[in-house]
This record gives structure tokens, sequence and C-alpha cells, in this order.
């Protein structure tokens, strides 16, 4: 936000920007609050899934990265999108 917060001066730019940090912020709020009522059903084997599907997530992601960083030492690599 810091980046595009000092993209342009006009005011609606300035209002446009604190209404997206609001909404940020509130749905992060709501979704802390409903992380408590959501704890609640779920039990340890759901989470043992949800840990292992992450996981396995945020693996293909780092993938993705160092692929694409070693497709830009090699030009000649070219990666798939």
């Amino acid at each position: 936000m810091v980046i595009f917060a000092t993209d342009h001066d006009g005011f609606s730019h300035r209002v446009l920007t604190g209404l997206v940090i609001l909404a940020v912020s509130l749905t992060v709020f709501l979704q802390f609050r409903l992380a408590v009522a959501v704890d609640r059903l779920i039990t340890p084997n759901i989470a043992l899934i949800f840990n292992k599907i992450m996981g396995l997530l945020i693996a293909a992601i780092a993938f993705e990265f160092v692929m694409d960083g070693i497709a830009g030492h090699f030009p000649q690599l070219e990666t798939i999108h």
C-alpha cells in the first residue's frame, strides 16, 4: 500500500487508498473472529489433512519460483504458464 499510495496526489486516490486499507482490515478482523468459531469444528485429523495440503501447495509455489529463477539465469529455458 505504501507504494500505491504515492502514485497519485489527488484527494480521491487518498480516499480510495484509505477505503482499501479499511476493507482489508475489516476482512482480516472478521476472518480472525471466524477462526475462533471454526476451531471448535476442526478435529485433529482434519487439521493434519489441511496442513499436508497447505504444505503441498507451498512446495508447488516454491518450485515454480525456483524454476522461474533458473529460467531467468538461462534465457534459453522457457517456463510454461
